[in-house]
């Protein structure tokens, strides 16, 4: 067990190597101190929207998507919107037989649900409601003709690796490719969602105001045990983030825009291949962490929703000293 975690030391710190000239020696020091007894694999991107200064770890390498997929498809959506093939504000009916498990309140209403897509948007971002995404996908295709849409669309905006392969909790109709078994519902890498983040940042995608009514429901996303986690709210009232979540049983994952004093800047966190016993035995003793206030034990949060946490932070005070 012990040669396995030494061997992942060295791969982290040779891509760190790679990718030194992107940024300074302080954070990558800082990265490898804080990746270096995490019994997985961590990628991390961040690009400061201001001087264009970037922060790579592994960020061309390939990730489950989990949930954060999700802004894909509600940029999908609002293309098709934008193209005059949907509307936000279109009804639509969530019947028994259409209600799937995991996270999200729909599972649990008795009878058919009466809605809109504005609405369903609304709990897949916000509370990542797997139901709700479901119907969301439907509205721009259905599994497969809105499934490929979608892929198409990320292609052209420059997301070579990323795709939706599924529907959420889409076990029946789950297909035997390699990535599909190896990432589940979606794959990415942390560049690809900066590139998106990013485009949606500045306006790039659809329209400025689809891009601005896009922010503002990620700016409402309820589930902040990483990006948001370790950032300092109090002391700085105008600090914001615009993200998406994604978590299954060994990953972890956090894509978004922070504004903050030092300048906005778009930040990845990925984390896979978590081993949450070996994890456990190496925090026996529980460790404080640097951040005042905190400990890693958090009740009800992952090894990889803590790593993540804490590498934001990092980021954060690179971009804010």
């Amino acid at each position: 067990m012990r040669k396995l975690t030494d061997f992942r030391v060295v791969l982290v710190f040779a891509a760190l190597v790679l990718w030194a000239p992107l940024c300074c020696g302080g954070v990558l020091e800082e990265l490898i101190a804080e990746v270096r007894d995490f019994p997985g694999r961590i990628g991390v991107c961040a690009r400061h929207l201001g001087t264009g200064e970037e922060i790579h770890l592994l960020a061309q390498e390939k990730f489950p998507t989990a949930s954060s997929i999700k802004t894909a498809i509600m940029l999908e959506f609002f293309y098709q919107r934008a193209e005059g093939n949907v509307a936000l504000d279109a009804p639509c009916v969530v019947l028994d037989e259409e209600k799937v498990g995991g996270s999200g309140t729909l599972q649990d209403a008795t009878g058919p649900v009466e809605s809109t897509y504005r609405e369903m948007i609304e709990l897949m971002i916000t509370i990542s409601d797997n139901t709700a995404t479901n119907e969301v996908i439907d509205g721009i295709g259905g599994l497969w003709d809105g499934i490929h849409t979608l892929n198409n669309r990320l292609e052209r905006l420059g997301l070579k690796h990323t795709r939706l392969m599924n529907k959420m909790m889409g076990f029946k109709t789950k297909t035997r490719t390699p990535d599909s078994l190896r990432y589940g519902v979606g794959v990415t890498t942390p560049a690809d969602q900066v590139t998106l983040y990013t485009q949606i940042y500045h306006g790039q995608v659809i329209s400025r105001a689809a891009c601005d009514e896009m922010l503002a429901i990620l700016k409402r996303q309820k589930h902040r045990s990483m990006i948001p986690r370790l950032l300092p709210f109090e002391e700085t009232p105008d600090l914001w983030v615009a993200h998406k979540t994604g978590s299954v049983s060994d990953a972890a994952c956090d894509a978004g825009i922070v504004h903050s004093p030092g300048g906005d800047y778009v930040i990845a966190l990925f984390a896979d291949g978590t081993d949450e016993a070996e994890w456990q035995q190496m925090l026996a003793g529980e460790r404080e962490m640097d951040i005042p206030g905190t400990r890693e034990d958090w009740p009800g949060v992952s090894a990889a929703t803590r790593k993540l946490a804490a590498i934001s932070r990092i980021v954060y005070d690179h971009f804010n000293p």
